[in-house]
């Protein structure tokens, strides 16, 4: 019996809590701090709004049509070229398989922030406690997604989104009354065209498809499970997903920059700054014994519903393929993650492990997803613009003739051209 959403607006919170996650809360901000705050910020937006709306709204349109899995669903859009179907799924893997890893990190960080203070990222690396907050992260989805689309992705959402909303709006209200919220503001919204380099655009263009999972087939699955009634508001639906998590992005990084100008702390940190130079920052805080685990508990809220996400992608991958169970699906889902989880979890343990001198989870995400991940995603909505026969004609009955058109003409010639910046 096919599943589908209990609602629009389940679909628009499960939609919404998969784009809202760590690389919200964590990424964005340190990415916009060492690429110059309002001249990321201006580039960032311009991908969303050209690429990243008219992406995911293609992707939803196309999973909605076919209400079938990843691959099948691509073998029936695209014929011939639905092997293409497996770029999404392949970095969904990679990205999972040390996104989990970090958000292991989170727990633990919440766990040990209780008492008022927490350890040094350093001193946290040198024992064996990430990894194992790693490993019960990922029990955690597990059990979730195993639980279904209504039992798990829904419940999740409905019960976590709503707290961290509420959780990250008293952040910033807290962060309002720092002396830094005005320099916080300032770095968001000042303008350099001259800094826009290559690296930057590159950056930008990583974190718009990041953060509103634009070609990782997360929307594409969740467009299967639409009924027909809820595709005739698609073009509301995607407004609110690219609102709500472009808006929490922007306060996440004026909850941060506020603090790291207050104790004087670099906005060019780095991946440390959530796990290293906060935790000093909010030692620092009146109510900081409070607002600490409160940081991290609604950031590991963000990372868990991103988490079933992206492990949807999987597992609805693989269900058609072996004729097995959800449950059998989630298993053998969570044995090809420890693949690549254990080496990245490892990484940051007394092993230290590594590759090419460089610690594997930074490997996977700086070099492997950071130049692998942008040319995957746009290559997957390059072929099923080009190899979906019908996408004019369903963009334009969903949208507008006007819209439609204009998303369809975008999408299919401007990506290519995106794509082959990206490759040479």
């Amino acid at each position: 019996m096919a599943e589908y959403w209990s609602s629009r607006l389940m679909f628009i919170l499960v939609s919404a809590g998969s784009a809202v996650g760590i690389g919200n809360i964590w990424r964005f901000p340190y990415i916009a701090g060492e690429n110059g705050g309002g001249t990321f910020l201006l580039v960032y937006l311009f991908f969303v709004f050209l690429l990243a709306i008219p992406g995911i709204s293609l992707e939803i349109l196309a999973g909605a049509s076919t209400g079938k899995p990843l691959f099948a669903g691509f073998r029936e859009l695209v014929g011939k070229y639905w092997p293409a179907g497996f770029l999404p799924f392949l970095i969904n893997w990679i990205i999972l398989s040390y996104y989990i890893v970090i958000t292991g990190w989170v727990l633990f960080y919440f766990f040990f922030s209780l008492p008022g203070t927490a350890p040094t990222f350093t001193e946290a690396s040198e024992s064996w406690f990430l990894p194992v907050f790693g490993i019960i992260t990922l029990l955690i989805a597990g059990a979730i997604s195993a639980a279904g689309i209504r039992k798990g992705i829904e419940k999740l959402n409905l019960y976590l989104f709503p707290f961290f909303v509420g959780a990250l709006l008293f952040l910033f209200l807290n962060s309002l009354t720092l002396e830094g919220v005005g320099e916080a503001v300032g770095f968001l919204t000042t303008v350099n065209l001259d800094n826009i380099t290559p690296d930057l655009i590159m950056a930008a263009l990583t974190q718009a498809i990041f953060s509103l999972s634009v070609g990782l087939g997360i929307m594409f699955t969740y467009g299967g499970y639409l009924s027909e009634r809820e595709k005739e508001k698609m073009l509301g639906s995607v407004g609110i997903i690219a609102f709500t998590d472009t808006t929490i992005a922007i306060i996440s990084a004026i909850i941060i920059f506020s603090i790291t100008f207050t104790f004087a702390l670099s906005p060019a940190a780095g991946p440390g700054l959530a796990f290293d130079s906060l935790p000093i920052a909010f030692s620092k805080m009146p109510l900081g014994n409070i607002l600490m685990p409160l940081f991290f508990i609604m950031l590991f809220c963000a990372a868990m519903t991103s988490i079933v996400s992206s492990m949807e992608v999987m597992v609805n991958g693989i269900r058609r393929l072996d004729g097995r169970r959800r449950f059998g699906d989630v298993v053998i889902t969570i044995l090809l993650l420890l693949i690549l989880f254990v080496p990245a979890a490892l990484s940051y343990s007394p092993l230290k492990l590594e590759i090419g001198g460089m610690r594997v989870l930074d490997f996977l995400d700086g070099v492997v997803v950071e130049r692998v991940a942008p040319i995957t995603t746009i290559g997957m909505l390059v072929v099923l613009i080009w190899g979906w026969k019908g996408s004019r004609r369903v963009m334009e009955s969903v949208f507008s003739k006007d819209l439609g058109g204009f998303f369809y003409l975008l999408l299919k010639y401007a990506l290519p051209l995106l794509l082959i910046v990206e490759l040479f």
